[in-house]
């Protein structure tokens, strides 16, 4: 990737659909924004994460199946991936940061525990973000797989995730007013509420925190539908980054499909 390329995706914090054929050498690519853009502190700088472990499994859903508590489901499981990729990043640069900003920043984590108490260091927190998540995936296959009896949401210590009231504060320990650059890769399929919740986040203004670069052939991404309903535009709502003819390719199947 370009260094021009690099700069128009990571350095405007507007959020961005960024189209191109699906190829090793593209995933590569994206996945070395890390390097390019890492964690900094006292510096207002943009930083790279590229999301991994962020989507249930894509399954066949029953007529029966309650569809608001799968939403419910898959918007925790989403939002507790996205700080535990933050959280990942942070760690590895944790050389970097204060040690007075991290001791804050963990007794703050008490807003999302269910007891209330706070931690003592990033492991600790990665851990009870990863029972989250593993809570979440049970619930999902257990929620589908018709049983009655669920997992107890009192089962695990955060039972939510508040990305809106977190970011922040991790921005401030890092002493950074910049923002996440939130590279969503779809190098394989989600399950449908994964997309609509990733529409979601493109839909709202909250780009000073998270910008999200969504990486998809445009043949691929399954709904521009967010959670309620409503259809994101590319005019409002994200700009767009083509990386080959991909998309002008699929504007023109779409043309002649709807013969427009």
């Amino acid at each position: 990737m370009n260094e021009y390329l690099k700069k128009e995706i990571m350095e405007q914090s507007r959020h961005q659909f960024i189209y191109g054929y699906d190829t090793l050498e593209k995933c590569l690519a994206f996945k070395s924004l890390e390097e390019d853009y890492p964690v900094k502190v006292n510096e207002n700088s943009p930083i790279a994460v590229y999301m991994k472990g962020f989507s249930l499994p894509k399954r066949d859903i029953d007529f029966d199946v309650d569809k608001f508590r799968l939403q419910q489901v898959s918007r925790e499981y989403f939002n507790l991936a996205l700080i535990k990729n933050i959280i990942s990043r942070i760690k590895d640069n944790q050389s970097l940061l204060s040690d007075e900003n991290v001791s804050k920043f963990l007794r703050q984590l008490c807003i999302v525990t269910s007891d209330k108490s706070s931690y003592d260091s990033f492991d600790d927190f990665s851990k009870d973000l990863e029972s989250s998540l593993s809570f979440y995936l049970s619930y999902y296959k257990d929620l589908l797989g018709g049983k009655e009896i669920l997992p107890n949401i009192n089962d695990v210590k955060i039972p939510f995730m508040m990305p809106d009231m977190i970011v922040p504060r991790i921005k401030k320990m890092l002493v950074n007013n910049s923002y996440f650059g939130i590279i969503i890769d779809q190098n394989s399929s989600f399950c449908l509420n994964t997309y609509k919740i990733v529409n979601d986040y493109v839909g709202r203004r909250i780009n000073s925190d998270l910008s999200f670069k969504v990486v998809t052939d445009p043949r691929c991404w399954s709904t521009y539908y967010d959670t309620n309903g409503e259809f994101i535009e590319s005019i409002h709502d994200y700009g767009i980054v083509e990386l080959d003819d991909s998309y002008s390719q699929h504007t023109k199947e779409l043309m002649k499909k709807y013969k427009m």
